[in-house]
């Protein structure tokens, strides 16, 4: 459930308008999460996005606390928003 909430704040984060301005943003993470396995401690959070194969995307999200984590998301055709 943490998971798909996490997902969300990132699709509110990526709207489309960021996306084509730059490759990084900013966002408020406002409680732990468990993501990939490892725990996304509340907090001020930096997230960047590379485009791979097809509509896929890699996510880095780097913590105040300088950790990182790294996930696949793929594009919703038309949306400009991530699952």
């Amino acid at each position: 459930m943490k998971r798909l909430v996490l997902l969300g704040v990132l699709v509110a984060a990526l709207s489309s308008p960021l996306l084509a301005a730059k490759n990084s943003e900013k966002f408020e993470l406002p409680w732990n999460v468990v993501l990939n396995g490892v725990q996304v401690p509340a907090g001020q959070c930096e997230v960047t996005w590379t485009e791979s194969s097809g509509a896929g995307v890699q996510l880095t999200i780097k913590t105040a606390d300088k950790q990182t984590v790294t996930v696949r998301a793929s594009e919703v055709e038309g949306q400009g928003q991530y699952t």
